[in-house]
């Protein structure tokens, strides 16, 4: 019996003719740019176990972003109002909301990224588990950190029914930095399958 798994994956083709930024990485200006990726599995059909893993570069220490989202690195809605899949960052944290209205979030400090350099970010839900501090983890450089959640007990997956956007796009923090290798799964990720 096979099964079959998913995963999309957003990068910039390697161009000879043009700069290494666009070689390498999706780079936003801070200015309300941002890519849409469109409707994507695994989260336009509610599913309840996903992964989705990125490299980031950006100054995740700037005070003078908001402290309830001053860059959106990852925003998918399930309409246009509501969130159904978001990644946020601030001075203290990375937060990583989902359902619509009164969201859930779960939190992890920004320590543990290295300021104006590339990170990779993996973060695994599973809606299968029990305790709602459990369901989300974050990995970070290669190193699981602890969370904190916030508004247990509203971490319903609502299907995405409209584009999601890398950097913006709904949210009026928008990404100064850059992207590279954005990938979801339908599955969460291994210790041994993150790098």
């Amino acid at each position: 019996m096979s099964t079959d798994f998913f995963n999309d994956q957003w990068r910039m083709p390697n161009n000879k003719n043009q700069s290494l930024v666009s070689n390498y990485s999706m780079d936003f200006d801070g200015t309300n740019d941002s890519i849409n990726v469109g409707l994507i599995k695994p989260f336009n059909d509610a599913v309840s176990n996903f992964a989705i893993s990125y490299w980031i570069k950006a100054d995740f220490l700037d005070t003078s972003k908001p402290s309830n989202g001053g860059l959106t690195h990852l925003d998918f809605r399930y309409n246009s109002a509501n969130r159904g899949v978001a990644i946020e960052s601030n001075a203290t944290s990375v937060v990583f909301y989902i359902s619509g209205g009164y969201n859930s979030r779960w939190s992890t400090p920004t320590s543990g990224l290295n300021n104006n350099e590339w990170n990779h970010i993996v973060l695994n839900f599973d809606g299968s588990i029990v305790a709602d501090a459990d369901k989300a983890e974050f990995w970070i450089n290669g190193s699981k950190k602890t969370s904190t959640v916030t508004n247990p007990g509203n971490n319903y997956i609502k299907a995405i029914t409209g584009d999601g956007f890398l950097g913006n796009g709904f949210n009026p923090y928008p990404l100064e930095g850059k992207l590279d290798q954005f990938c979801t799964f339908d599955y969460t990720l291994l210790a041994s399958q993150i790098p």
